[in-house]
């Protein structure tokens, strides 16, 4: 007779479909409080990309939404796998809200640079030059194996790592107009997304 599983999960997926929902929201919410703490400010910088690339922090979520709803349970995944994707989900949303509240009031939806807005090399932007974009796509990598969700995962790889990769090159050449040499240099010496050494 074999061990009992010490957890189940495949008797409640809606259990891991809340709680990825839930984790997604400590990044949605700081979205929306800081853009309230922000307040209306001047910008620096106009620099415009085109419209999917400017509302990058909304549409990323789209195909999370409907996987969540529609195509969960494709793949027999492990039950200490879905749990580590669900620990990997919180950990980037987590980082994630880590670097808009870094920025704090200096944080934008768009590609915007704000009057007084300071190079931020401290905190997560001392780790990867753009955290945010880092915690979006592990909370993505994690959602789709709690979800157990072959399409999600296949949407991750093929959709939001090249989508995050277009909004990453528009903002580093909003920063680099905004920023000059001090971007240059602080660009030679941290990493953009993996966390790596050079």
């Amino acid at each position: 007779m074999g061990s009992p599983r010490i957890v189940s999960l495949e008797a409640d997926d809606r259990t891991l479909r809340a709680a990825i929902i839930v984790i997604g929201h400590i990044m949605w919410l700081s979205t929306a409080a800081l853009r309230v703490v922000r307040g209306d400010r001047l910008h620096r910088v106009t620099e415009r990309s085109s419209w999917p690339i400017e509302l990058y922090p909304v549409l990323v979520w789209l195909p999370l939404l409907l996987a969540t709803f529609l195509f969960v349970g494709q793949a027999e995944i492990d039950d200490g796998v879905q749990l580590g994707g669900v620990a990997l989900a919180l950990a980037g949303s987590v980082f994630a809200a880590w670097a808009m509240w870094s920025l704090s009031r200096s944080y934008g939806v768009r590609t915007d640079v704000f009057e007084g807005h300071q190079l931020k090399a401290n905190g997560p932007f001392a780790l990867v030059r753009h955290p945010q974009s880092l915690g979006i796509v592990a909370y993505h990598v994690g959602a789709s194996l709690a979800l157990e969700s072959v399409l999600l995962i296949f949407v991750t790889a093929l959709v939001i790592v090249p989508y995050t990769a277009l909004r990453i090159g528009a903002e580093e050449r909003v920063l680099r107009s905004a920023f000059g040499s001090a971007w240059d240099d602080y660009a030679a010496r941290v990493p953009r997304i993996l966390p790596l050494p050079r």
